[in-house]
């Protein structure tokens, strides 16, 4: 009911635990991908997570369309980024620079509404977002995405 906002409340997590994460990250993290994508692209898709759209206009379709990136955001450890899709087109030495947890899925990543071969990034502090590689990561997948017709 509460949607985005949901997900920027301190609740919601395993057994009423904290997340060991720094708390204002995950918005953060969305002011960053609005920049990346240009606008407001998010979708509350399920109670533990957000699924970012390439474009506004794919929120709006009756049809859920598979989205640019999933986020699981009721995970204690840390905040999940799936990358979606056109995983091994991205540059691998991009991918070996970054200072977070990186790792490409060996199944595909299975949520309510889609299914898709990922490439999952895990946050924890607020300085993992400033990293130069990571930003070039998101904008360079975002790219990919964005010219590969779905």
């Amino acid at each position: 009911m509460l949607g985005r906002k949901w997900h920027l409340l301190p609740k919601g997590f395993a057994d009423g635990s904290k997340p060991s994460w720094e708390f204002g990250l995950l918005e953060q993290l969305l002011n960053d991908l609005e920049k990346i994508t240009q606008s407001d692209t998010v979708a509350c898709l399920s109670e533990d997570g957000l699924a970012i759209h390439l474009s506004q206009s794919n929120t709006k379709s009756k049809k859920t369309p598979l989205p640019w990136l999933w986020i699981d955001t009721k995970k204690v450890e840390s905040i999940q980024l799936y990358l979606l899709e056109e995983i091994t087109k991205l540059d691998s030495t991009l991918i070996s620079k970054q200072k977070v947890p990186c790792e490409e899925l060996d199944q595909r990543l299975s949520r309510s509404r889609f299914e898709a071969n990922a490439l999952k990034v895990e946050l924890t502090a607020d300085s993992q977002l400033r990293s130069r590689y990571l930003k070039s990561l998101l904008k360079s997948h975002y790219d990919l995405r964005a010219k590969t017709p779905r």
